[in-house]
């Protein structure tokens, strides 16, 4: 591939916020993937690359923060996934996007306590209701991904 159909390629995969944030997120889990493989090997890189991570992730939490809206404009023309193609597919998709609609609002919390803004009892609980969504928003789409191929 050339220099400049690269160039090109990748600058239009960034044109969009969805593409920067593929992107972003490419390089995030890259960094802690390198911060895990180097942790016994060479710790001082292994925590370079951890930082890293943390601040590209840290970048991506804070462009979510207007996500709100666009999430909702998704949720209401997927509607209950009758463009689906069976029943299955409806529901994942249904579900997930009332977990990314549960989401959004707490990770909003979770980083205007994070950042001092906004004071929060039981933080530490905020923290793994976040994370139980993430983990489940993850988890659903995975299942759709997997569905659409096989």
């Amino acid at each position: 591939m050339s220099t400049t159909k690269f160039v090109n390629e990748f600058c239009e995969i960034i044109e969009t916020y969805g593409g920067r944030d593929k992107v972003m997120k490419a390089l995030c889990y890259s960094a802690k993937l390198i911060a895990g493989y180097h942790a016994s090997r060479n710790p001082e890189l292994a925590k370079r690359y951890a930082i890293t991570s943390s601040r590209i992730s840290g970048a991506r939490a804070t462009l979510r923060l207007i996500d709100d809206i666009p999430m909702i404009q998704y949720a209401l023309e997927y509607g209950l996934g009758e463009q689906e193609q069976d029943r299955l597919m409806a529901v994942l998709g249904v579900t997930a996007n009332i977990v990314d609609l549960l989401y959004y609002p707490i990770e909003k919390i979770c980083w205007l306590s994070e950042h001092n803004i906004l004071d929060v009892k039981n933080a530490d609980a905020w923290d793994v209701l976040n994370s139980t969504f993430w983990v489940l928003s993850v988890y659903l789409n995975l299942m759709r991904t997997m569905r659409n191929y096989s």
